[in-house]
């Protein structure tokens, strides 16, 4: 498992925005040094850095893709809210709305399969913690399901469909 700080995922952001910035200002014909009269491409680089400039991009690329699917969520649940005259708070409280029913021996299952997590809690709090969670799931299920309702309702195009090529490591646009 990797453990990653909120400041090196900044930091690696920042790296993969500035890399696309470059990228987009050069086209592979872009001479960027001449040496004694001989000119090095952005694509003479590239090439030479493609195993490593690969992974930054399939990062970018997932980067901008959860991205999108946030600002769609986002626009969707606006379109609802107001088409209902409600907050979205209130619109996400509605989406979480319907039958949560955890058993007993959901949470029995649940806590054996983990016990040595809750070592440090006693048996009653750690079963507690463990409903409130399985609670929680079967809520979090609902929402996504309401969720997927709203994108049948609110029909959306996107045109975001960005590959990379594996021959030369480069982006282009799928069609």
């Amino acid at each position: 498992m990797f453990c990653y700080s909120s400041r090196s995922i900044i930091w690696s952001t920042c790296l993969i925005v500035v890399l696309a910035f470059a990228a987009a200002a050069q086209t592979p014909e872009t001479v960027v040094a001449i040496v004694n009269n001989i000119e090095i491409t952005q694509k003479q680089v590239d090439d030479s850095v493609a195993a490593q400039i690969y992974p930054l991009q399939q990062q970018l690329y997932a980067i901008r893709k959860v991205a999108l699917e946030n600002l769609i969520t986002t626009k969707i649940l606006e379109t609802e809210a107001a088409s209902r005259r409600i907050s979205i708070a209130d619109l996400r409280k509605q989406l979480t709305f319907g039958e949560v029913n955890v058993t007993r021996a959901q949470v029995e299952d649940a806590y054996k399969q983990n016990a040595s997590f809750f070592a440090s809690m006693s048996p009653d709090e750690a079963r507690e913690r463990l409903r409130l969670d399985l609670e929680n799931q079967a809520r979090m299920k609902h929402y996504r399901a309401g969720l997927d309702a709203l994108r049948k309702k609110w029909p959306t195009t996107t045109n975001f469909a960005a590959r990379v090529c594996f021959r030369t490591g480069r982006w282009r646009v799928a069609s």
